[in-house]
């Protein structure tokens, strides 16, 4: 294993309960599934812009509006990081970055809809990486929960795309 999972997980927890907040949860939440899911279309609307700016202006408008709720606890938990650890976090983030480029320049060449099936197949590739890398072995549950996300998706995708056509 690369980290020690249950004192990461502990120190996550306590550093993100809303126990505080208990009322701020749920709306917070909604604000979150429908940001994601309104991102693609928004990018199709800034189509004349370059995939790349998009990319920035879109990472930069999620930071400015994190960082003042963020800093404080993501500074503390930064510094209990070892290098090599912070390391593989600036790794994460500079492959997210090639994730965000490629995704938001994939919307200039196909559907929203297709764009989307292909991102859903991200926990394929995860489950099949994390199995060679580091012989994660998930449950046959998850297993059954990532490839009907992946079929509904793709359901979903491919009748919007007929629904399309046909009108």
């Amino acid at each position: 294993m690369i980290f020690d999972r249950e004192s990461r997980l502990k120190r996550m927890t306590e550093e993100t309960t809303t126990e505080h907040m208990p009322g701020l949860l749920y709306p917070v939440l909604a604000l979150a599934v429908v940001s994601f899911a309104l991102a693609p279309i928004l990018v199709r609307y800034a189509e004349d812009a370059p995939p790349l700016a998009v990319a920035v202006w879109r990472t930069v408008t999620a930071a400015l509006v994190l960082v003042p709720f963020a800093a404080r606890s993501a500074l503390s938990t930064w510094r209990g990081f070892s290098w090599r650890e912070r390391g593989l976090i600036v790794a994460a983030g500079v492959f997210q970055g090639l994730h965000f480029m490629a995704w938001i320049a994939s919307l200039y060449y196909t559907t929203v809809a297709s764009a989307s099936v292909l991102v859903t197949t991200s926990p394929l590739f995860l489950t099949v990486l994390g199995y060679l890398l580091i012989g994660e072995r998930l449950a046959a549950r998850t297993v059954a929960a990532i490839g009907g996300a992946v079929v509904g998706a793709s359901l979903s995708a491919t009748r919007w795309r007929s629904a399309r056509r046909c009108s």
